[in-house]
């Protein structure tokens, strides 16, 4: 029965398609170019600010020429100050005609040619796309000088034409790449920036930008080639009848949609490709995309993007899972990456050469992609497949390894298929990830797509980002290069910053390719390949701001925009100030923020005292023992919060040959407390109870070791990179472990040994992370997260891990207590109030699990003396603060309402005392840390002994204070 209901298919396709005209798409452009210039003005246009010429064009004209005809009578409108319409006869001397081509003049799609005449030059445009119109755009840069950068004042330049003529021309133009696309849509990773969104400065960005797509001439045929088999509804009709076309999961359940949904596109279904029915269900899809059937006819939706005829997209959902059942497992379980990549091109090609067989026009376009990337080399694609490489692109230019693979890997999919092949690229900052930082990077562009010309007929630039502006130079050669392929990059940008800038375009010219090396060279370069499509390997935050955009780099890059602005005037300076707005001041904004959290790093010590090595010392969970009792400890802190609800406090010491931690979780909610049993290194063991340990033994940030322990003692522990997202689970710390809940004490213990050998530690000081996970039974209830390292942005967060020394932290600071361990009221020569009673705050806090807090209705001073400060001597003074509520007094608008003032006890109030910061701060502000640098006068200590005192004025409001230190350092 199925043999006798597929032949009478395949008779009904051959019948319903012997009508059809065959369908082609030409992978090359067919249509020769020619430019034949005069070398002299032949006709006068414009004469002493008077247009002699008028726009016509036929009163039935398509819609593709009357917007060719008003986009050019509004720029020529400006340029010469003349009102321009399109008409239908002109009695003027001379008249540009604009026009769609006959069929028998066969243009290629998009293209057009520019002729001149006596009195009459004419713009013809292909009778498919926008010809007409790229017809105008190519002669308003030609003749008239008009350059499209980005939409808007600033980026389009249009000289004015007060005098113009134009000479005898012949032009006949046409793409080179069939096929360019691109998407410039926020990156949604993050957050829109109203900062960044202001650069577009109209009525209608998105009427603006789809009208810059065209002024950057992006084709008009379409050519579907993305994830086509997530959208002809699979999920909702056959997840109920027939679950064994979705891929079957580990857990046993099949991905229809409801099962194993770890992220989105897996809503849309993943498929088993030995379930022979789908072939059969997708390929009478494909017959009636060919046939123009509705897609309700298949009980679809709507037709997607992906299947609009003559084109069917065949490509698999996003993250391809590997089906377990028994018959993909046979092929997927082998790991063999060329196996794998075989089997799934002979589906697709099963379905093409059905295709062909049963007399089906049209063609089946798919990627290859992350796992089917590999060259299938037991399966022939036949001629009615249309494939698309997924490579990273113009972004591996500056990567000599990554370039070759891919050029490589071009060229040898392209004689495998004997055609060109268009390629997917992602120049986007979804495999960047720095948002803030601007990627300009023409040349990369202009280079990839001019080699890549033989082997390839287009590409889709997936060019998302995070503000638009940083992209319009490479969108702009994108559209030059996929047009001609032998474009002058070089002139293409020297005209640019000459045009845009004057005189300032070496300075320009300068940093903007700083900014593409930087981008391309140190960012960019270092990508792997993932079933999501390739990412790229960031440097260390430590890393970017210290030796990429080191702080040198970033005052050259301001120096040079200095120098470019001071050039020149009007329109050109206000173009720098533009770019300084939008390309530099967001970075340097990063730059500052990293130095001032860095700052604050390097003040994130603590103690990691050095003692003799014990060879009895029992790991337990015994805290009693003397050791534990002599030592301090540190606190974590909630990571989100400034609050914490319940202390935990971590000790620590270190031998010759071991690391010892004592954590003690605090818990008043002992009973409730979720308590699991896992396996050795459960990838699941921070979800639990559990405590973690992270050790950079090497100081790079780069890397660390992981250690996972949960209140039942199980123990995970691994080795991390964080920038490559990777953490080697083979890796064994050999710690020992022990835990215990102590009921009476609600607490729970854990004590840690972990071999110095055993994470490669050669030096006494690391750098270090403690954090801990807090859930409950009732499943309602978030769970609490804890860190030490405060600055951090997560647990993992490296570059703000803080540091354990041997040498105690507090040597050499003057201001004794000043993590506020003990209660400042109990301790002689520490601090002391004016105006009020010193608070303890144990819930709010940095370091030493208490912070002393500022309130009441008085003016309120926290003041410690200072005995031993040097004339002419360079301090720093660094302390965390958060405010609540505090309003500036009238009587201290000099001051501001909360700062610090430091009097070295000079006789001159001028040169000894000083208000840091200055203005002070009001309002309402999270912890932030904060570090100023001064000298002392001369006569340092001359007239009193020097005080420090933190001042809250007497208008209400909160403030804490918290890890204060002040030492002798050098000149700022």
């Amino acid at each position: 029965m199925k043999k006798l209901l597929l032949s009478t298919l395949a008779v009904l396709c051959t019948a319903a398609f012997a009508a059809e005209p065959a369908m082609q798409f030409s992978m090359s452009p067919q249509s020769p170019r020619k430019t034949i210039i005069g070398k002299k003005n032949s006709y006068k246009l414009v004469a002493g600010g008077k247009c002699d010429f008028d726009v016509v064009i036929p009163k039935k004209s398509p819609a593709i020429v009357k917007e060719a005809a008003k986009e050019l009578c509004a720029v020529l409108s400006q340029q010469t100050g003349s009102k321009l319409v399109p008409v239908a006869q002109s009695t003027k001397p001379f008249v540009i005609e604009l026009k769609t081509a006959a069929a028998s003049q066969k243009l290629d799609r998009d293209g057009f040619i520019i002729k001149t005449s006596p009195g009459k030059l004419t713009i013809t445009g292909s009778i498919e796309g926008r010809g007409v119109l790229y017809g105008v755009y190519d002669f308003l840069e030609r003749f008239a000088g008009v350059r499209f950068y980005f939409p808007g004042r600033l980026g389009t330049i249009t000289p004015p034409l007060k005098n113009w003529s134009i000479p005898e021309i012949d032009i006949t133009d046409r793409p080179d790449h069939q096929h360019r696309k691109m998407v410039w849509r926020h990156c949604n990773i993050w957050p829109v920036d109203p900062e960044l969104e202001s650069w577009y400065t109209g009525k209608d960005r998105k009427k603006d930008l789809l009208l810059h797509e065209k002024h950057i001439r992006m084709s008009t045929n379409h050519l579907p080639n993305c994830h086509g088999l997530a959208f002809i509804d699979l999920v909702k009709r056959f997840a109920k009848s027939n679950p064994e076309f979705f891929a079957l999961h580990q857990n046993g359940k099949r991905m229809d949609g409801t099962n194993g949904l770890y992220f989105s596109p897996n809503k849309y279904g993943q498929l088993c490709l030995s379930a022979p029915k789908l072939k059969d269900v997708i390929f009478e899809d494909i017959i009636a995309v060919m046939q123009g059937k509705p897609a309700k006819s298949r009980n679809i939706s709507a037709w997607q993007y992906t299947q609009r005829k003559p084109f069917f997209n065949i490509m698999f959902n996003d993250g391809m899972y590997f089906c377990r059942c028994k018959e993909c497992w046979k092929v997927f379980g082998s790991n063999d990456p060329k196996r794998i990549s075989n089997w799934i091109w002979q589906w697709k090609v099963d379905l093409a050469n059905r295709m062909l067989k049963e007399g089906v026009p049209g063609y089946l376009t798919s990627m290859a992609y992350t796992p089917y990337k590999e060259i299938p080399d037991a399966v022939n694609i036949p001629k009615n497949m249309v494939v698309m490489l997924a490579v990273h692109g113009p972004w591996s230019e500056l990567d000599p390894i990554a370039k070759a693979e891919e050029t490589g890997k071009i060229k040898a999919w392209s004689k495998k298929l004997g055609a060109k092949l268009y390629m997917w690229n992602y120049p986007t900052k979804y495999t960047v990830q720095l948002p803030r930082v601007a990627n300009p990077t023409p040349r990369a562009m202009a280079a990839f797509y001019s080699r890549n010309y033989t082997d390839s007929f287009g590409a889709f630039y997936e060019g998302e980002n995070d503000c638009w502006i940083f992209g319009y130079l490479s969108y702009y050669m994108f559209g030059k290069v996929l047009w001609d392929h032998k474009c002058d990059a070089e002139a293409i940008l020297n005209e640019h910053h000459r045009l845009m800038f004057g005189k300032g375009a070496p300075e320009m010219k300068d940093f903007f390719d700083s900014l593409e090396h930087h981008w391309v060279k140190d960012l960019a370069a270092h990508r792997e390949e993932t079933a999501l499509g390739p990412k790229v390997v960031l440097p260390s935050e430590h890393k970017l701001w210290n030796n990429i955009y080191s702080a040198g780099e970033r005052a050259r890059l301001a120096a040079l925009l200095d120098k470019a602005e001071k050039k020149e005037r009007g329109i050109f300076a206000e173009r720098v100030r533009y770019i300084r707005r939008y390309f530099l001041d967001p970075m340097l904004k990063l730059g500052a923020e990293f130095e001032r959290r860095s700052a604050g790093r390097e003040n994130w010590k603590a103690h990691l005292p050095v003692m003799k090595e014990d060879i009895g010392f029992k790991i337990d969970a015994d805290s009693g023992k003397a050791v534990w009792k002599k030592l301090q400890g540190v606190h974590l802190v909630d990571l989100k919060n400034d609050e914490t609800d319940v202390p935990t406090v971590v000790k620590m010491f270190q031998t010759d040959k071991n690391y010892y931690f004592l954590f003690e979780c605090s818990e008043p909610r002992i009973d409730d407390m979720r308590i699991t049993r896992r396996k050795r290194d459960h990838n699941r063991i921070w979800s639990d109870n559990a405590i973690e340990i992270y050790l950079d033994t090497d100081g790079k940030r780069e890397s660390f070791y992981q250690f996972m322990v949960n209140v039942s003692g199980d123990v995970g522990d691994l080795k991390t990179i964080p920038a490559k997202h990777h953490g080697d689970w083979k890796f064994d710390g050999k710690a020992e472990v022990k835990t215990r809940i102590d009921k009476d004490g609600k607490r729970w213990i854990a004590e840690v040994r972990i071999p110095k050998a055993a994470v490669n530690a050669k030096k006494n000081d690391i750098v270090a992370n403690f954090t801990r996970h807090r859930v409950f039974k009732q499943t309602d209830k978030k769970a609490k997260l804890y860190t030490w390292s405060c600055l951090g942005q997560s647990f993992g967060d490296i570059a703000n891990f803080g540091q354990l020394t041997a040498e105690d932290p507090e040597k050499g600071n003057l201001l004794t207590n000043g993590d506020f361990i003990k209660d400042p009221r109990r301790v002689r020569n520490s601090w002391f109030n004016w105006g009020g009673n010193l608070q303890s705050d144990t819930r709010i806090y940095r370091t030493g699990g208490r912070s002393i807090k500022l309130d009441g209705g008085k003016n309120i001073h926290l003041v410690h003396r200072l005995n031993k400060l040097k004339p002419d001597t360079w301090y720093v003074l660094r302390y965390f603060v958060k405010l609540e509520n505090i309003v500036n007094p009238a009587d201290r608008k000099q001051h501001g309402a909360f700062s610090c003032r430091v009097d070295d006890g000079g006789f001159t109030v001028k040169n000894s005392v000083r208000y840091l910061p200055s203005p002070g701060y009001t309002g309402t502000m999270k912890f932030q840390h904060l570090e100023f640098r001064f000298k002392t006068a001369s006569d340092a200590g001359k007239k009193h002994p020097g005080v420090v005192y933190f001042c809250r004025p007497n208008r209400g409001g909160c403030v804490w204070i918290d890890h204060v230190s002040l030492r002798e350092c050098k000149e700022k």
